[in-house]
Formats: C-alpha cells, sequence, structure tokens
C-alpha cells in the first residue's frame, strides 16, 4: 500500500485538498448558522427592551397624570401613588439595566441618562410621600424629561437596528440620540 501511494502522490494531494475544502465548508456553514441564530435571539431580545420602553411610557404618563389629578388633594394623591403597582418604577429598570448591559451595551449612556432622571423624578415622589409637600413644575419636567429619554432611546433602537443585532457591524456608523441637543436641567 505504501508502495502504491509513493507512486501516485496525485492521490495524497487530492484526497489532503478534498478534506481541506471539506472542513473549510463545514467551519463556514457552522459560522453561517451561529451567526443567524444570534441575530434572531438579539431581534428578539431588542423588541423585548423596546416593549419596555413603551410599558416605560406608559408607567410615566400614568404617574404624571395622577399627580396633576390630584394635585388639588394631596392625601387623595399621595394614595393613589402608593397604590401604584411599582410606583418608582424599579422592576422596570432593572429589566432595561439587565437587556442593556446583556445584549446591547452601546445603548447604555442613553439608558443611564434615563435612569437619572427617572431617580429625580423619584426623589420628588418620595420627598412628596414624606413631607407632603409637591413641587408641579419640577415633576413636569422631570416627567417630560423621562419621556424626551425614552424617546431618544426608541431612536437610537431604531436607527441603529441592523449594528445592534450584528447583521451591519462593518463601516456602519453608530448614530447617539443623547448627542442632540438637550433642554439643560439642573439635574443632567
Amino acid at each position: 500500500m505504501a508502495e502504491w501511494l509513493s507512486q501516485h502522490p496525485e492521490v495524497i494531494v487530492s484526497t489532503i485538498i478534498s478534506a481541506t475544502v471539506s472542513f473549510v465548508v463545514v467551519m463556514l456553514s457552522h459560522w453561517a448558522t451561529s451567526k443567524r441564530e444570534r441575530i434572531e435571539h438579539l431581534i428578539t431580545k431588542l423588541e423585548e427592551l423596546y416593549l419596555l420602553l413603551n410599558k416605560g411610557r406608559e408607567l410615566n404618563s400614568e404617574k404624571y397624570n395622577i399627580i396633576i389629578k390630584g394635585k388639588a388633594n394631596p392625601k387623595l394623591l399621595l394614595t393613589k401613588l402608593q397604590s401604584l403597582d411599582d410606583i418608582y418604577c424599579y422592576k422596570l429598570f432593572r429589566h432595561m439595566i439587565m437587556y442593556v448591559r446583556l445584549y446591547f451595551p452601546r445603548l447604555e449612556l442613553t439608558q443611564q441618562h434615563l435612569y437619572d432622571n427617572q431617580k429625580h423624578l423619584n426623589d420628588l415622589i418620595s420627598s412628596f410621600i414624606d413631607s407632603g409637600v409637591l413641587s408641579i413644575d419640577e415633576i413636569t419636567q422631570a416627567s417630560f424629561s423621562i419621556g424626551e429619554f425614552l424617546k431618544k432611546m426608541e431612536v437610537e433602537i431604531i436607527d441603529n437596528h441592523a449594528v445592534l443585532v450584528g447583521k451591519k457591524s462593518f463601516l456602519k456608523l453608530y448614530k447617539r440620540a443623547h448627542d442632540a441637543p438637550l433642554k439643560k436641567t439642573h439635574y443632567l
């Protein structure tokens, strides 16, 4: 057998070439399948994050409406605020932070601005609960600022969808929504 192989080296060369080509095809197929599965997984996670943004918008609006409608009767307002399931939106923000840190770290700066504004609103609500003093102007400003950052995060997700899920990352610039001019506030 060894003698036959030494007389026919083209068989060894063609076997090595076909084995190498087969290995490369299998590896490329595995890479393409893995990439497609990762993109599908990230699309699902991005959709879930988007739904959380919508939920945040609803909660922010609900809290603001409760406060505006109840400002004439602070005791009733206090009762209504305390009856909210997640008055400070802790569950919502924990989920948002998880999605951003685990899957979409490029959104972290915008999410941090959003979180800082939510914390300011939470401080205002907490101060009202503790002291009974309500600053409608500050709560309005904080609520609108949260709404603005929810919108900026939504725009950032939409503008960068392909980059965030890994469809296009080569030569595709990432557009940050928070770079747009913002109204200056004392807590930004």
